[in-house]
């Protein structure tokens, strides 16, 4: 049984049928896929209390491939989530719960995104893709082209480390070396070419992929299994913002098919030099302006600016946005290996704006909090010499040198 599916511009509401339109709407309103709830609520509920937990596909009912038996997939999703120990110590609060999206297959939460795209690619008969990325999105794009047969290529930002361009290369993509800001013009004079599928983030300005973010709303249903309802918030680190809103349409997903009666709030978590959604909020419009200078060492949310789609989530939420410093963020990291969690610097944007909600009594004593952990760290090695903790140290044969080494451990 197929359920009714349709995409729905974000900005006037016009409707088209599931197919390969990628430059929006005629409005220039991003598209989304949109269900209808009375039609997915059995099959859904069905499937959620049968759920073998193998992969994301088994919300195959608020997806947007007609067959999931076409699914480009290798077990993503299903994540861990437990609570964040490190914070308890330090707060007192034991309901802040870490979401661990390390553990995906490429070690981020972009497989979630590209497992859905790729998937439609397919379906619709690309066999190229392209894409911009900081690293975690090209990565994850280049290993599901590589499963699903595509050629890929992805232009990387001259900051992201060497060593996402050669894991794009191993997964047999063509990594493009530029600048931050020359990534999106590139993209669009590829997408625009026949046979080229953007892979790009849900809203990007040019060709884009309003497909991949029905996968992120994934993790929304995780948290509604895993805690027995939806929390009371979800910190998410945020870039362009697709991330949160992804989330945001999977909570009001689940509730418009009986699935959890409540939503939480959505908040923002931003590096203090790269805060956009949290000054849009400040100046109360509809747009997100432009933050031409935004710079931190959270790499992966250093944009420009972000989708309104984002804005709208956190006020229909009734969320907010939070920002901290680049030593908050970097304390954050370290925090995280206390927990066993090796994660990137924007992936600990979350917990350390729990930290500072927590520091300013914002979290009631009751509340339980998710903390989005995006990305791994494994992947930045020029930042693991800054959070390594203690030193390295050489014993070359010294049984004296090991003794003094081993001495602060008695």
């Amino acid at each position: 049984m197929t359920h009714p599916r349709w995409l729905e511009c974000t900005a006037c509401g016009k409707t088209f049928p599931i197919g390969p339109m990628l430059s929006g709407c005629d409005c220039g309103g991003p598209l989304e896929v949109r269900y209808d709830p009375a039609a997915a609520d059995q099959s859904l509920v069905r499937s959620w209390l049968s759920a073998r937990d193998e992969s994301l596909w088994q919300y195959a009912p608020l997806l947007p491939l007609t067959d999931p038996a076409h699914a480009i997939t290798m077990g993503e999703g299903q994540t861990a989530l437990h609570p964040c120990e490190a914070l308890k110590r330090k707060y007192g609060h034991d309901g802040i719960f870490l979401k661990n999206e390390t553990i995906n297959p490429t070690w981020s939460h972009k497989d979630r995104y590209h497992t859905v795209a790729m998937s439609m690619a397919r379906a619709f008969g690309f066999s190229r893709a392209v894409t911009a990325s900081t690293g975690n999105h090209g990565i994850s794009a280049a290993a599901y082209a590589a499963r699903a047969g595509m050629a890929c290529v992805v232009f990387f930002a001259a900051e992201t480390s060497p060593a996402m361009w050669h894991l794009a290369g191993l997964y047999g993509a063509q990594a493009v070396v530029t600048s931050f800001d020359g990534r999106t013009p590139l993209v669009k004079d590829v997408a625009g070419r026949p046979g080229w599928y953007p892979a790009t983030g849900f809203g990007f300005r040019g060709p884009a992929d309003p497909f991949g973010i029905e996968g992120y709303k994934t993790i929304a249903f995780e948290l509604i299994r895993q805690m027995g309802g939806a929390p009371d918030a979800v910190l998410v680190p945020v870039g362009g913002g697709n991330l949160l809103y992804g989330i945001w349409k999977g909570f009001r997903e689940a509730k418009e098919v009986g699935l959890a009666p409540r939503t939480p709030r959505m908040v923002a978590c931003h590096a203090a030099g790269a805060n956009i959604l949290e000054r849009a909020l400040a100046l109360g419009g509809d747009d997100v302006p432009p933050l031409p200078d935004a710079f931190s060492i959270a790499t992966s949310t250093r944009e420009k600016t972000a989708g309104r789609y984002a804005l709208r989530a956190l006020r229909e939420s009734g969320g907010r946005a939070v920002s901290v410093e680049e030593d908050e963020i970097m304390a954050a990291v370290r925090m995280l290996g206390e927990e066993g969690v090796c994660a990137e610097t924007a992936s600990a944007l979350s917990v350390a704006c729990a930290g500072r909600l927590l520091r300013e009594g914002v979290i009631a004593p009751d509340e339980r909090m998710a903390c989005i952990i995006t990305s791994s760290g494994v992947k930045w090695p020029e930042l693991l010499p800054e959070v390594s903790r203690p030193p390295v140290r050489m014993a070359p044969g010294d049984t004296r040198r090991l003794e003094a080494l081993l001495a602060r451990f008695t």
